[in-house]
């Protein structure tokens, strides 16, 4: 709430287009205050018009000022009787106000005091019951910016936290990347150091990329496309060492969607879960089949991979795919945009990313 009042300017006086409509209101209302001054009271234009002026010069400036006393007194707790009590009371005290002082500057410019409180005698009764209307009218309008500024604020509020979330989530995708598979990774390559040095040099580049682009990601929630597809191509290279006869990747992407954007990491889970239920646990070579398509408002990653009958209850109960679906929900604000497909044989996942959030 102290940020709320910090940035609350006032609603009239914060742009030069607010402030001339206001002025431009007000004139008009001030004319059709002067008319019926004018045709009912019959005291002539001079003095019609001198009081017009004065009144609805004071109204204008209390108005402005009114915002104040809105403002500040918004943030008490009232129960509603004692509400509406406290702002009759304060409507008639305006009123009352605003007649006593117009009426003092109006003194100035009234000769004959017989005239004057004469004056004052028969537009008592409008201009209270007029100062009680525009108190009313005020007090709503305001109260609407207010809550229109609070709603506001709070949708500021919740996209600052759910960008907090997401990049919660991401430093713990980070934090969550198997240690075994840099442990594991790290023992093939030092068993290629003797047999084929060009080769360990080559794995370990890989190896070197692919934590480079997992640790040293910016804060921005999205990467290109073509971006997430490499690193996922280095991450399969790299297990590709500890299984060169094992493994076999295909992969058909559309390279029109290669400047598209992607929540970062996304696929990391899922390569992660094709690997562990279709490469560790599968005695015969395993493919995994990765396609990238372009549609008009989707473009659509689908992973493919066979796996062994032994895994079939733990493919698909991956917390890392659980995680995706929240990802995608927080982001996208959707809960259909992952979609799991699995046989006897065959596990799929597909992810349907929007071009537009």
């Amino acid at each position: 709430m102290k940020n709320f009042n910090k940035s609350m300017k006032h609603p009239i006086l914060d742009n030069i287009w607010k402030a001339v409509s206001y002025l431009l209101l007000l004139c008009v209302v001030t004319y059709f205050y002067f008319k019926l001054s004018a045709d009912r009271f019959n005291f002539g234009n001079c003095i019609s018009l001198t009081d017009t002026a004065i009144s609805f010069l004071l109204i204008g400036l209390m108005n402005l000022g009114l915002w104040f006393y809105i403002f500040y007194n918004q943030t008490k707790k009232h129960d509603v009787f004692r509400l509406i009590i406290q702002h009759l009371t304060v409507s008639v005290v305006y009123s009352l106000i605003w007649f006593v002082s117009s009426s003092l500057v109006l003194l100035f410019f009234i000769q004959t005091q017989d005239d004057y409180f004469s004056f004052l005698q028969k537009t008592f009764e409008v201009k209270f019951f007029i100062g009680l209307m525009i108190y009313f009218i005020m007090m709503f309008f305001y109260n609407l910016v207010i809550i229109s500024q609070k709603n506001k604020s709070n949708i500021e509020q919740r996209r600052e936290l759910s960008s907090m979330l997401q990049q919660e989530e991401l430093n713990s995708l980070k934090a969550q990347i198997n240690p075994h598979f840099l442990f594991n990774s790290l023992n093939s390559i030092s068993s290629l150091v003797y047999d084929n040095a060009d080769d360990a040099h080559e794995a370990i580049v890989k190896l070197s990329d692919y934590f480079r682009y997992t640790l040293t990601l910016s804060k921005n929630q999205f990467t290109k496309v073509k971006d997430e597809i490499e690193n996922i191509e280095r991450y399969f290279e790299i297990e590709k060492i500890r299984f060169p006869e094992k493994m076999k990747i295909n992969y058909d992407i559309d390279s029109s969607c290669n400047d598209l954007f992607i929540p970062v990491l996304i696929l990391q889970p899922i390569a992660e879960n094709a690997v562990k239920h279709g490469i560790y646990q599968s005695i015969e070579q395993s493919q995994i089949d990765i396609r990238l398509i372009n549609n008009d408002d989707f473009y659509s990653i689908i992973f493919k991979n066979n796996y062994e009958d032994f895994s079939a209850k733990a493919v698909g109960t991956s917390t890392g795919l659980e995680n995706i679906r929240k990802r995608l929900r927080l982001i996208y604000k959707r809960n259909d945009l992952l979609s799991i497909n699995k046989t006897e044989k065959i596990f799929e996942i597909q992810i349907d990313f929007p071009k537009k959030i």
